[in-house]
């Protein structure tokens, strides 16, 4: 009987390509394939953790260039409409 191991998965691959990672986001251990990691793919557990992730990484704070409020944005230089069109 020429049965796979339990080490294989599903694509035939042996769990010795396989190790254990972090979610980036949430911290929660998975089994990721070494190859994601060598490729410096960032590794989420979830799609849901991967968007809090990036939305984390894109807002910042900023300085409305009209009135000086400090405010948070992904790319705006205004902190409202008032202030934009009073430029």
């Amino acid at each position: 009987m020429n049965e796979k191991s339990n080490d294989e998965n599903l694509e035939g691959k042996k769990s010795s390509s396989l190790c254990n990672k972090q979610c980036e986001h949430c911290g929660k251990l998975m089994r990721v394939y070494k190859s994601e990691i060598n490729r410096g793919k960032f590794v989420f557990c979830s799609v849901d953790c991967a968007k809090l992730y990036r939305r984390s990484k894109l807002v910042k704070w900023e300085i409305c260039k009209n009135c000086g409020m400090k405010f948070k944005t992904i790319n705006k230089e205004f902190c409202c409409i008032e202030c934009l069109s009073a430029k």
